[in-house]
């Protein structure tokens, strides 16, 4: 299971030490949030550093950048920060930072879309070019429900809600799945397109009492822009 992480940026500076023996200048970078849903995902094969992060909420890249000694550059050195929005896509500049006293940066910025984020820092006295691990933020879209999740008066049961991202008719599609007692899928209940307001709505019909488990998928038409949410539901049904 996933575990979220936030840090305080004095604790996740202190954590980006250079490694041991390091013979060139060195960038190390992190992305830190007070979103609670903050998550690492671990790192990608290629070095790129993982994260995601839901819609509309602030990240900080921070890290910091050491000589070709090993040591902290000081305050002033510039650091280029830029994006993606694929690993093919053209470089684009987001901001420049300077660097502080301990040779740290820090820059906040709130993505409107699942992002690459690129570090770089040029060629100086007794610094060497250098670039930091690539930073991959997914963006996973809120979900504003208008119906209770757990509560059924009759026999049909509506589950409605409102996706919280731009052009949400185009951007997902949704798909609710029955499950078994263990979690399982059995079958797909139905799916369909947001509509233009963001909404989507599903009803079940259930004829006998029982505990109903569900789970609701959200499948962006395009995984570089945002990334795919799911939710286990389970609805409790006495038949009177």
């Amino acid at each position: 299971m996933r575990r979220p992480i936030t840090f305080t940026l004095l604790g996740l500076l202190a954590a980006l030490a250079l490694p041991t023996g390091a013979a060139a200048a060195t960038v190390t970078a992190q992305v830190a949030s007070d979103d609670a849903n903050l998550t690492a995902l671990g790192p990608a094969g290629n070095g790129t550093l993982r994260f995601s992060v839901s819609y509309r909420s602030t990240i900080t890249v921070v890290g910091a950048v050491f000589d070709d000694a090993g040591h902290p550059v000081g305050a002033g050195t510039v650091v280029h920060v830029s994006t993606v929005t694929t690993p093919a896509a053209p470089e684009l500049a987001l901001d420049d930072v300077r660097t502080s006293a301990a040779g740290g940066f820090v820059l906040s910025t709130v993505p409107g879309r699942s992002m690459i984020y690129l570090v770089h820092v040029d060629a100086a006295p007794g610094v060497a070019a250098t670039s930091g691990p690539p930073l991959q933020v997914a963006v996973v879209p809120n979900v504003h429900w208008t119906t209770p999740l757990t509560g059924q008066k009759g026999r049909t049961y509506r589950l409605d809600g409102v996706l919280d991202i731009p052009d949400a008719s185009s951007a997902s599609t949704v798909v609710l799945y029955r499950l078994d007692a263990h979690g399982n899928d059995i079958g797909v209940v139905g799916h369909q397109r947001v509509r233009s307001d963001g909404s989507f709505h599903f009803r079940v019909r259930h004829s006998r009492s029982g505990t109903y488990r569900y789970r609701i998928a959200f499948v962006p038409t395009d995984a570089w822009r945002w990334a795919p949410l799911t939710f286990q539901i389970a609805v409790a049904y006495r038949r009177r």
